[in-house]
């Protein structure tokens, strides 16, 4: 059976209404309640207003909103793992952040991949570097994951760096050139002692 209009109107406005009864109840029940602000919510158990916790941004996200009587609640947000999986839903104040899944980094051929970020699947595809810059010669050649790595002559490399006495003797070469000189005129002295003699023979009687 349907009610007469005018119960149906009273109804409709003490629902329109029931936030300020609700509070107005609040105050006479709980004398406390009106001096909390709105930031802060009314503790049942100490009869006091607390401050309402606060979500950490960017770690945290609210999982029950707070009530006059109640405190926010927050959870830790997931965290992505750099290289491993991607970020393809963010976090917001209500809601974790969503991870993907396995990063793939494939190029196509003649490009490398950068690094992975914790917003995309793989980093940005690039073209590889075909050849070194005058003065220079190809160290590593352009890979999946690195472009073409080139090195200057005077790198420290197993070559003479800038600045080197290329061509003097070491001091090691000077002992073995002075030695074998000694060793040269010590033969001379000893066959001019011994076959002297042959070379300058005797007049006959």
């Amino acid at each position: 059976m349907s009610l007469p209009l005018r119960v149906s109107i009273q109804l409709l406005v003490a629902d329109d209404d029931c936030d300020a009864k609700a509070a107005a109840l609040s105050h006479h029940i709980y004398p406390g309640y009106a001096s909390c602000n709105d930031d802060q919510y009314y503790d049942l158990s100490t009869s006091s207003c607390i401050t309402l916790t606060a979500c950490v941004v960017g770690t945290e996200f609210q999982t029950v909103a707070p009530t006059e009587f109640s405190d926010r609640v927050c959870s830790a947000a997931t965290n992505c793992t750099l290289g491993a999986t991607f970020r393809n839903v963010p976090l917001t104040a209500t809601s974790d952040r969503v991870c993907g899944g396995n990063v793939s980094a494939t190029c196509p051929r003649g490009m490398w991949a950068t690094a992975a970020t914790l917003t995309s699947d793989r980093g940005t595809c690039k073209d590889c570097t075909t050849s070194c810059p005058s003065g220079q010669t190809q160290a590593t050649p352009c890979t999946a994951h690195s472009d073409l790595q080139c090195v200057s002559p005077s790198s420290n490399d197993g070559k003479p760096s800038a600045g080197a006495d290329v061509g003097k003797p070491s001091a090691g070469a000077d002992v073995g050139i002075t030695f074998a000189v000694l060793i040269a005129l010590a033969l001379l002295a000893y066959f001019a002692v011994n076959y002297g003699e042959c070379t300058h023979p005797h007049p006959r009687d």
